[in-house]
């Protein structure tokens, strides 16, 4: 069975385009903009799947729907909004669409402070990740429970 960890000190997290392509996979019709505080005003622009962080404080929103405007105050209502928000914790590092993302961007699935890698445990087996400051490392056997 294959499963990804990250293998370096950061954390586990896919690049903007690796991101947009999994959600493809999914089914998941996505609207992805670059948001920015400021004050009490957020400023959002639309960006597409050429889009690189060039740094780790950049926040970059993935929504269900596209904004009505660009620029929205803390005093707004925003119950609008609806985030994707795809879960990489446990048995879903083992996601057969995850996987093939990985395997198809290689290296270009990796942001700034990640380093994905598949590894492979038998199958059958349970699994647990164990991290360090973002680096992974994985217990796999039968019967493990919980950590």
């Amino acid at each position: 069975m294959k499963i990804i960890l990250n293998k370096c000190f950061g954390g586990f997290e896919l690049s903007h385009v690796a991101y947009l392509y999994l959600c493809e996979l999914k089914g998941i019709d996505v609207h992805s903009y670059l948001a920015e505080s400021k004050d009490d005003t957020y400023h959002f622009k639309k960006i597409d799947k050429s889009y690189k962080k060039s740094n780790v404080f950049e926040c970059v929103w993935y929504l269900k729907n596209e904004l009505p405007k660009m620029e929205l105050s803390l005093e707004e209502n925003w119950d609008f909004l609806e985030h994707i928000d795809l879960d990489f914790d446990g048995a879903n590092r083992a996601d057969l669409d995850l996987i093939r993302t990985v395997e198809i961007f290689g290296e270009a699935a990796n942001p700034i402070y990640s380093k994905l890698t598949i590894v492979e445990i038998p199958d059958g087996n349970d699994f647990i990740i164990h991290e360090n400051d973002g680096f992974e490392s994985v217990v796999y056997g039968q019967n493990l429970g919980k950590a």
